[in-house]
């Protein structure tokens, strides 16, 4: 192998795209060497009848024909020699074009796979979120009808401890009033004092303890008719005829008198206390307390009838000490529960 033959065969190692380029440059030879011989023949073909036939006479003819027909025939054989290269090489170049071809089929087989996959897999994403949107609307519905059932169960909680708490104020109340008209029936309580301060006081007494108490959780005013009729069934009241209220207190002042206990009635009745510790009280109650320590003060702006009956008297005490408990207890404990119908805070009695 000369030294040309083996830089060549390095070149092809290291670099086997030139394959195609040498067998270019060989065809491109070959080539040139044909259309030398064509001129050749083309030369021969010009001349003259007389010179073509001393020429083919002469040894010089005979070497130039020789020479044409043995060109033709090594470039016949070298052009068949690089045309069967080029076959090859193209046949290579063919082959490396089918596994690149062949690649980009699985290319694409994949690309359309990852594609479908894809697809599938969206749409399998949009079920899933279509089924937690759902999901999530079951289970907003669910808190909702649980947090609904809970406020039921809270509110029913809240009713029936208002009814626990009623009853056992109910129990308490009955207890109480029976306590308080015993005692005062016997004369135990508030002794000496005339008729209308002690129906006055007893009013009191009721609704400053349970009674007031059950009033102001269920706005039930029973307990105001049952104390005027318990109160009525003791016996006849002391006057059964109409007379003015003035007429009435001013009587009820001289029977006290002006000693101690009609300070002490006066006192009970609020006089004497600051105004942050007590609430309006009703026009008689009021009026009476003022007859008692001979003061005036400001008159609750109530409408009271000018005369009154004994019995009339007693419902209008008894609405009035029943009010100014409700006001006080209100007052102290404003968030209290209470009733939800307040229902009329008194009713007007017969006069």
């Amino acid at each position: 192998m000369t030294g040309a033959h083996a830089e060549l065969d390095l070149v092809l190692r290291h670099y086997p795209v030139a394959q195609g380029r040498i067998a270019k440059e060989l065809l491109q030879r070959v080539l040139a060497e044909i259309d030398q011989t064509s001129r050749l023949v083309e030369e021969r073909a010009g001349r003259s009848r007389i010179a073509r036939l001393v020429g083919a006479v002469g040894k010089r003819g005979r070497e130039e024909q020789a020479k044409v027909e043995r060109d033709l025939v090594g470039h016949q054989r070298e052009l068949a020699l690089r045309v069967d290269s080029l076959l090859r090489h193209g046949m290579a170049v063919d082959a490396d074009v089918a596994v690149i071809a062949g690649h980009l089929r699985r290319t694409q087989y994949v690309a359309a796979h990852a594609e479908h996959s894809v697809r599938r897999a969206q749409a399998g994403l949009a079920d899933l979120a279509e089924a937690v949107a759902a999901l999530a609307d079951y289970a907003a519905d669910l808190e909702t009808r649980l947090q609904g059932r809970i406020d039921t169960m809270d509110l029913a909680m809240v009713r029936l401890e208002r009814r626990v708490t009623s009853l056992e104020v109910k129990n308490a109340s009955d207890r109480s009033l029976k306590a308080s008209l015993r005692t005062w029936q016997s004369g135990a309580t508030y002794p000496g004092l005339p008729w209308t301060c002690r129906v006055t006081l007893l009013a009191q007494e009721v609704f400053t303890g349970p009674c007031g108490h059950y009033e102001q959780l269920t706005a039930d005013t029973a307990y105001r008719r049952e104390l005027v009729e318990a109160v009525l069934d003791t016996g006849p009241v002391s006057w059964s005829e109409r007379r003015s209220v003035a007429e009435i207190l001013a009587e009820t002042a001289d029977d006290i008198g002006s000693g101690d206990l009609a300070i002490l009635v006066a006192e009970l009745l609020g006089a004497g206390l600051e105004p942050a510790l007590d609430v309006r009280r009703g026009p008689v109650v009021s009026r009476l307390r003022d007859q008692l320590t001979g003061e005036r003060t400001d008159m609750p702006s109530s409408w009271v009838p000018s005369r009154l009956t004994g019995a009339g008297f007693l419902h209008q005490v008894v609405n009035e000490q029943a009010d100014t408990a409700l006001q006080a207890r209100r007052a102290a404990s404003p968030l209290a529960v209470q009733a939800t119908v307040q229902g009329t805070e008194h009713g007007s009695g017969p006069s």
